[in-house]
């Protein structure tokens, strides 16, 4: 049995670089705080070194 072909056109896809890259998802956990005040402090620190952070 043959395998199934792409027979998409070359030209409407990604580089294959670009594809892996976009396809990455890291998470990243700080760590447990004793108080939300020290959470939000950590996060805003992170914020502010252009990470993404929340606290929940």
């Amino acid at each position: 049995m043959k395998k199934a072909e792409d027979t998409s056109p070359r030209e409407s896809r990604k580089p294959l670089a670009e594809e892996a890259l976009s396809s990455r998802i890291y998470r990243v956990q700080a760590g447990q705080y004793r108080t939300r005040e020290e959470a939000e402090q950590a996060a805003d620190r992170l914020c502010r070194e252009g990470w993404k952070a929340f606290v929940y």
